[in-house]
């Protein structure tokens, strides 16, 4: 949760930045005007570095020596890459963070690409899943007792796409999530 990542409160951001955030970090989360943003990008990279130093992928290293880039020159979102001073580590990260917590996923190598995604329950009406759900998910959220809610299924399409890691822009309906009753789920991709 935020409050574990020592964000529990807006006044907390600053005082943990200092401490958890790389110059280049510090920069970018001065741009954001929203303090919930704020509170939950930092969270984003407090776990994301104590995930990295506990685990011990990177040792011996103050955590503002580490920097999360996820944006390219040009200032478009791009997967989370980890920089230590001049070095880029061959490292596949994912980062999701809400307003309730964070999620970190990690892997030791970047040829393995890995993604995570959180998602509030209630932001998923009837118009947002016609515009971003494919027919055939749109018919599985009807099946009598299905265990999959939308918010499921949409934070697997948004993991699916970070895990793809290939920076092209989201279409959610190119990736199309199945669940197949109490089984696991499995996903075509466009």
């Amino acid at each position: 949760t935020l409050t574990e990542c020592g964000l529990g409160s807006t006044s907390a951001v600053e005082t943990v930045a200092a401490d958890w955030l790389s110059a280049d970090e510090l920069i970018e989360l001065s741009r954001f005007r929203s303090a919930l943003r704020r509170r939950s990008w930092a969270a984003g990279r407090v776990a994301a570095k104590r995930t990295l130093l506990e685990s011990r992928l990177i040792r011996d290293v103050d955590a503002t020596e580490i920097t999360i880039v996820s944006r390219d020159r040009e200032g478009a979102g791009v997967a989370p890459r980890i920089r230590w001073g001049d070095r880029e580590l061959r490292l596949s990260l994912s980062i999701s963070h809400t307003e309730y917590g964070v999620l970190i996923g990690v892997s030791s190598s970047d040829e393995l690409r890995v993604g995570v995604d959180l998602v509030p329950q209630d932001e998923f009406g009837t118009g947002f899943r016609r515009l971003w759900f494919t027919e055939r998910e749109q018919a599985s959220m009807r099946l009598p007792g299905q265990r999959f809610s939308p918010a499921v299924l949409w934070a697997a399409k948004e993991s699916v796409y970070k895990a793809l890691g290939e920076n092209d822009s989201f279409v959610p309906q190119q990736i199309e999530i199945r669940p197949h009753g109490a089984g696991p789920m499995t996903c075509d991709v466009r």
